[in-house]
């Protein structure tokens, strides 16, 4: 079924790009008009939308803020640097965090923001543009030595004592896929002392991706148990792993539609399926491919053991009698 949607959507996506996309790469130059150069970045994510059921993200993401204190003076300025100091806030430190996360093509309808794709909508800096009211700065084209295009884009925002700057450096390969992303906001903004004066600080974010594309689908997933048989409030791990070995996406996800009064599943840090009891019943989860289509399904059954009712019980009885001691009190 999603092979069929991901065949439509190339279809569909082609017929729009024979219509409506009139710069092609070979084009670009430092020529392009700024309009120009935006429209053929905004092509190419439609492009790895169309072609892509779903796209690894490596992010880095950091943070930091700096303060200006140069307005303040005598105990105003040791009392709010103090205050400021104990959460960080103002030091100038950066903050860093990595993850990786996924993106759906357009084959995942139940993804779509809007009428588009989520890799469309996360990375569409037309979308940033129409939502937070951006201004254009500035933007300009490079060529790396081996062929990739490097476009940046430079917006303005104003609100309310806020300036912003959004600086987009975008990188795209020849076959006009986007390899990396990545957007620096600088945020100037007014903070008060704690006698009220004003004094500015300057908050800076630089989120970063680097793509990946599937190369090798992946073929199958062994589960190292498919039914798994647990006491109310017991938990029990699953390994997941994936073949071929070389296969691109090496990650695998869970579906929802679970019966959540029974059992939960979630992945933790390691890739390991954790599944956790919560009531008597039986319940099922997916455990699918980022590629390949490949589902295997784990069954899970909840007992409601003698032991478990005794337990209830006392923790029932032990409960009644604090609630009962401290409202005598």
């Amino acid at each position: 079924m999603r092979k069929t949607m991901k065949l439509l959507a190339i279809f569909l996506a082609l017929i729009t790009l024979m219509s409506s996309f009139i710069i092609v790469s070979s084009a670009i130059s430092s020529k392009s008009s700024a309009k120009e150069l935006l429209d053929y970045y905004e092509d190419c994510i439609i492009t790895t939308s169309a072609k892509e059921d779903a796209v690894k993200a490596t992010e880095s993401y950091r943070k930091r803020s700096t303060a200006d204190y140069s307005v303040l003076k005598g105990k105003d300025l040791e009392d709010t640097k103090a205050a400021n100091d104990v959460t960080g806030y103002g030091n100038g430190k950066w903050n860093e965090e990595k993850w990786t996360e996924y993106y759906y093509g357009d084959a995942y309808e139940e993804f779509y923001w809007e009428g588009r794709s989520d890799f469309i909508d996360t990375f569409s800096i037309k979308r940033d543009i129409r939502r937070s009211n951006l201004k254009f700065k500035s933007s300009k084209y490079s060529k790396a030595e081996n062929g990739d295009v490097i476009l940046t884009f430079v917006y303005l925002s104003e609100f309310n004592e806020c300036t912003s700057t959004w600086t987009y450096t975008v990188k795209i390969n020849k076959n006009n896929y986007v390899k990396s992303y990545s957007l620096n906001k600088s945020e100037l903004y007014v903070e008060y002392s704690k006698e009220g004066n004003p004094y500015s600080i300057d908050h800076e974010i630089v989120d970063v991706y680097s793509f990946i594309y599937s190369k090798v689908d992946v073929k199958s997933i062994e589960l190292s148990e498919k039914k798994v048989v647990l006491d109310k409030d017991e938990e029990s791990i699953i390994t997941a792993v994936v073949k071929p070995d070389n296969a691109t996406f090496k990650d695998v996800y869970i579906s929802e539609d679970m019966d959540y009064d029974v059992a939960n599943a979630y992945i933790d840090e390691k890739g390991e399926i954790n599944v956790i009891a919560y009531g008597p019943g039986k319940t099922s989860f997916d455990v699918c491919s980022y590629s390949g289509e490949v589902v295997e399904t784990v069954e899970v059954v909840v007992e409601y053991t003698f032991a478990n009712a005794v337990k209830d019980y006392f923790k029932k009885v032990y409960l009644f009698f604090i609630q009962l001691f401290f409202w005598y009190i």
